[in-house]
């Protein structure tokens, strides 16, 4: 007997399920549960960027900002896929009961203006 999405209405018997929603409807639950910014320590003098908790400040690379963005999303895998001076685009995946949950998600870089401790 086949499920049906309680959103879209969709069957298992076209689409894969997770859990109680079809994987398009789950998907879309997921990114819009996810913050749309993420602050990033700048040091105002030195230009460095905070990568991670507890680390020390590091040149902008794709390394150093996703381990900085990674830090506000603690809770999922984030990977960073692309970025610009105000947005990064990321994979974030979550490990739910019923399966692996993956999308596409865009941010806002927040840069707050901090000195570093070399500064």
């Amino acid at each position: 007997m086949p499920k049906f999405c309680p959103t879209c209405g969709n069957s298992s018997d076209k689409i894969a399920f997770l859990g109680n929603f079809c994987m398009n409807c789950a998907k879309e639950r997921f990114n819009k549960s996810l913050d749309i910014t993420a602050e990033v320590l700048l040091c105002k003098k030195c230009g460095k960027i905070k990568s991670g908790k507890g680390q020390s400040y590091e040149e902008i690379s794709g390394k150093s900002l996703e381990s900085a963005i990674s830090q506000h999303f603690r809770r999922y895998n984030c990977h960073l896929i692309d970025y610009t001076d105000k947005t990064a685009r990321l994979d974030i995946s979550d490990e739910t009961e019923h399966g692996k949950l993956s999308v596409e998600h865009e941010v806002e870089i927040e840069f707050k203006r901090k000195m570093c401790d070399m500064c």
